[in-house]
C-alpha cells in the first residue's frame, strides 16, 4: 500500500481510491471510519457505499460523538476541492491525529470506475431491502390494502415511524407505534389474532417493523405495506394530513412482564450477548471504540451518564447518524430491556458488534466521552448587528439553506464553511456571522481567521428581533435564482416525494428496491446473499405507475 504525504503545514497522508475501496470490500476486523466531509446535498447526489457523511461545516462539533476515540484511523473524502485536507488539519488540531485523505476525492473515485450511491442513510436502506429478500416478511400492496380496509374485517394499520413523523402525515386511521416499541406496546393496541399492517413512508421501516413482530412472536398476523405512504399515493389514494395524534399506549404490568419475557427469549434464540456495566468500563479503559446508546424514545427518561440518546427505530433506519467506526462495539441499555434487545438484534444482523447491558449504568460516568473545546465568539444582539451593518461591516449568513431561502439580510453575504476561505472580502473588513448554532459559527470563525479575516461576533437573534432592529430583509428568491453553491447542505435527491411529486416517489422507490442488486453487482454486499422465497404471493407487483 502506497501512502503519500502532502508537504503543507501539517502532514496529511493520502490513499488512492482503489486502496480505500479495497478496505471496504475486504474488511479485516480493524477499526476505522470513512467520512465524507462534503455537505449533505453533495453526498446525497453520490457517495461511496460505507462512507458516513460528516460535513466539514460541523466536523469538530460532531466528531467526538461520531468517532469517540481520538486514536481511531479516519479516511476522508471530499469533492476534489481540498476540503478533506482542511478537514484533516482541523481534526489534527482538536486531537484526532490519524486522518488520511482519499486522493482526488469523488472525481478521482469516479475516474477509477468505482461506484457511487445516491440517497441518504444508504447503509440502513440497503439493509432493509436485504431483510425483505432474506427473511421475506409478508407484504401487501396498496391496492389490496385498500380493498381490505373497505371490507368487513379491516386490518389494524400501524405506523412504524417515530411519533413526530406520524403526526406530519400517515395513512387514514393508522395508529402510531414506532418499530422499536412494537414488542413493548403493540399487544396493548390490538387484539390477539388481529391482522396488522405495518407501514412507513417508503419501504425500510415497514419491512423492519413486520419482521420485528415475527421475531418477538407477537400474537398477531402481520404484513408490511409495500412502498408505504408513497406507494399509497401512487396507487391513487390520499394520505391523512398533519394532525395531533396520540402516542402508543403504555402497556399494563402484565403485558410489560410478557414483553420482557419475549425479549429474553429473543436474546437466547439469537445468542445476543449481554454485558455488565463493569465489563463496559473495562472496554472503555482499553483501546477500542465503544458506543453507549440509549434506545428509548426521546421523551422517555434521561440517558445515563456517558450514553447518547438513539431511539431504536431511528438507530436502525439512520445507523450512520450514530455509528461511524467500523468494527466498533455498541452497548445498548434500556431499563425495560425490550428496546435494547430490539436494537441489538438488528445491529447484529447488520454486522455490528452490539451488546445488551443488563444492569444499570453508574450514576456518575468514570469515562466521560471526549470533548472538543472551541474559542467562544462575542455575542451580538440584533441591534448590535444593525449597528455593525450601518458602519459598513460585513455580515455572512451561515444558517442552513432552508432557513436562508425563507429570509435573509438584504445586505448580507451567503456562505457555508467550505467556501469561506475563498470568499472575496475587503482586506481588514470586520465580519459578523448570522447563525442558528453558535458552535458552527465558532468553526466558521476558524476558517475566516485562517484566511486573515477577524470575526466581530455572532448573532443568533430571531427574525422578529432583526426586524425590530431595523434591518432590511429579503424573502423573494434572488435575481437569477438560487445558486447551487448556496444550497449544498440541502438534499435534493427525490426531495418532493412526500409533498406530492409522484415522479420523485417512483424514482425513490425504484432506487431503494434496487439497492441489493446494485450492491451485488458492485461486489459490496455486506450481508449474506441468499435470497428467500416469499412466504405469501403478492397479487400486485412492482410500483404503481
Amino acid at each position: 500500500m502506497t501512502v503519500e504525504t502532502l508537504a503543507q503545514d501539517l502532514a496529511v497522508p493520502v490513499l488512492s481510491p482503489a486502496t480505500v475501496m479495497q478496505r471496504l470490500r475486504q474488511p479485516d476486523g480493524r477499526e476505522w471510519a470513512f467520512l465524507d466531509v462534503r455537505e449533505a446535498g453533495e453526498a446525497a447526489d453520490g457517495h461511496p457505499f460505507g462512507s458516513v457523511n460528516l460535513p466539514y461545516s460541523r466536523l469538530e462539533r460532531d466528531i467526538a460523538q461520531m468517532v469517540p476515540r481520538p486514536a481511531t484511523p479516519i479516511i476522508l473524502i471530499d469533492g476534489g476541492d481540498g476540503i478533506a485536507d482542511r478537514a484533516a488539519r482541523a481534526l489534527q488540531r482538536v486531537g484526532w491525529r490519524d486522518a488520511t485523505v482519499t486522493r482526488g476525492g469523488i472525481p478521482a473515485w469516479e475516474a477509477a470506475g468505482l461506484p457511487l450511491f445516491k440517497g441518504v442513510h444508504t447503509w440502513s436502506k440497503a439493509f432493509g431491502e436485504w431483510v425483505q429478500h432474506h427473511f421475506a416478511p409478508p407484504e401487501i400492496s396498496p391496492i389490496d390494502l385498500a380493498r381490505a380496509m373497505a371490507g368487513p374485517n379491516p386490518p389494524a394499520l400501524v405506523d412504524g415511524r417515530p411519533l413526530n413523523e406520524h403526526q406530519l402525515f400517515t395513512l387514514p386511521d393508522a395508529l402510531s407505534c414506532p418499530n422499536a416499541e412494537l414488542p413493548l406496546r403493540l399487544q396493548a393496541m390490538v387484539g390477539e389474532g388481529r391482522e396488522v399492517v405495518i407501514h412507513c413512508a417508503g419501504r425500510t421501516r415497514s419491512i423492519i417493523g413486520a419482521q420485528t413482530v415475527r421475531d418477538f412472536g407477537l400474537p398477531v398476523r402481520v404484513t408490511a405495506l409495500r412502498d408505504g405512504t408513497q406507494g399509497w399515493e401512487l396507487a391513487g389514494y390520499r394520505r391523512a394530513g398533519k394532525a395531533e395524534r396520540p402516542a402508543a399506549p403504555t402497556p399494563t404490568v402484565d403485558l410489560l412482564d410478557l414483553a420482557k419475557a419475549r425479549a429474553r427469549a429473543v436474546m437466547k434464540q439469537h445468542s445476543l450477548p449481554e454485558v455488565s456495566a463493569q465489563v463496559v468500563a473495562n472496554w472503555l479503559n482499553g483501546d477500542g471504540t465503544v458506543y453507549r446508546l440509549d434506545p428509548r424514545p426521546v421523551d422517555e427518561g434521561t440517558p445515563p451518564a456517558g450514553f447518547r440518546r438513539a431511539p431504536g427505530t431511528t438507530l436502525i433506519q439512520q445507523t450512520d447518524q450514530f455509528v461511524a467506526v467500523k468494527a466498533a462495539r455498541v452497548v445498548l441499555w434500556d431499563p425495560l430491556l425490550v428496546r435494547a434487545v430490539f436494537a441489538a438484534l438488528w445491529l447484529r444482523r447488520m454486522g455490528i458488534e452490539a451488546f445488551v447491558q443488563t444492569d444499570a449504568p453508574p450514576k456518575d460516568d468514570p469515562h466521560p466521552p471526549a470533548t472538543v473545546s472551541l474559542r467562544a465568539l462575542p455575542q451580538l444582539s440584533a441591534r448590535q448587528l444593525a449597528a455593525h451593518v450601518a458602519t459598513g461591516g460585513t455580515v455572512i449568513d451561515i444558517r442552513p439553506s432552508a432557513d436562508w431561502r425563507a429570509w435573509r439580510l438584504a445586505s448580507g453575504k451567503r456562505a457555508l464553511r467550505p467556501s469561506l476561505a475563498s470568499m472575496t472580502l475587503q482586506e481588514g473588513a470586520a465580519v459578523a456571522l448570522l447563525a442558528h448554532d453558535e458552535t458552527l459559527a465558532r468553526l466558521a470563525a476558524i476558517d475566516l481567521a485562517d484566511a486573515g479575516h477577524a470575526v466581530a461576533g455572532v448573532c443568533t437573534a430571531a427574525l422578529h428581533d432583526l426586524t425590530a432592529a431595523g434591518l432590511a430583509l429579503d424573502t423573494a428568491p434572488p435575481l437569477g435564482g438560487w445558486q447551487a453553491t448556496d444550497l449544498l447542505d440541502e438534499v435534493q435527491f427525490c426531495a418532493g416525494r412526500h409533498s406530492g411529486n409522484l415522479d420523485d416517489a417512483r424514482t425513490y422507490l425504484d432506487w431503494e428496491s434496487g439497492l441489493v442488486a446494485r450492491l451485488q453487482a458492485c461486489d459490496l454486499m455486506p450481508w449474506p446473499s441468499r435470497l428467500a422465497t416469499p412466504e405469501l404471493p403478492l397479487k400486485e407487483t412492482g410500483h404503481v405507475r
